[in-house]
């Protein structure tokens, strides 16, 4: 990822070149199978939350990330059973919202819906 090119418009997008260099620093040690959150860049760059998610989107936005949405099977009884959980991945807001929420998980047959209120977002490198 050349996220160095980006520096100037991130500088410019937080105010502040140190927490933009800190956040550049941190996204050029992911690997194309590690998976960074807002609240976690935010935490290990020590930048505000609102920070952290405008330099996400705004590198989605510049294709150099993707992101995706995670929603969880809400059966109760895989957390005692030390399941796995089940797991519906989105990967664009369209597909999100034609979902139907009332879904029951196909995974597992259990009957059990999804759980949108625990959604997830999550970036990650895009191939190059």
């Amino acid at each position: 990822m050349m996220l160095y090119e980006k520096l100037e418009n991130i500088s410019i997008l937080l105010g502040n070149q140190s927490k933009a260099k800190s956040i550049i620093e941190e996204l050029e040690k992911l690997m194309k199978s590690d998976i960074i959150t807002p609240r976690l860049l935010a935490r290990k760059t020590k930048v505000t939350l609102l920070e952290a998610t405008r330099v996400l989107e705004f590198l989605v936005k510049e294709n150099e990330l993707e992101f995706f949405i995670v929603v969880e099977c809400s059966n109760p009884d895989s957390v005692y059973e030390n399941e796995i959980g089940h797991y519906k991945y989105f990967t664009s807001i369209k597909e999100f919202n034609a979902f139907s929420k009332g879904q029951e998980c196909p995974i597992c047959g259990c009957g059990y819906k999804y759980n949108f209120e625990d959604t997830k977002i999550g970036f990650r490198r895009l191939e190059k």
